[in-house]
């Protein structure tokens, strides 16, 4: 069974755009919501994830992290070309 997870803040669009993808795909994921405003609130997975830039989105198939809205989006694409 693959995990998919997708870490995000409510309001980004960038987030929205990965969503959008998933559900039209209809690729089951889990969302868990990051405080993308505070160092100090950011989840220990979101900082595993993306140590570098510490931001949102970040889909994690199968404990892979991928980062950045566009290539979350081709990575999609590629992966569940079936779909």
């Amino acid at each position: 069974m693959e995990q998919v997870i997708l870490l995000g803040f409510w309001t980004s669009p960038c987030v929205m755009r990965v969503k959008i993808a998933l559900m039209e795909k209809g690729i089951e994921f889990e969302y868990k919501e990051e405080d993308i405003f505070e160092d100090q609130n950011k989840s220990q997975l979101l900082l595993k994830s993306n140590p570098i830039h510490k931001k949102v989105p970040v889909l994690i198939h199968n404990s892979r992290p991928i980062c950045e809205s566009l290539i979350i989006l081709q990575y999609i694409d590629e992966v569940w070309k079936h779909k």
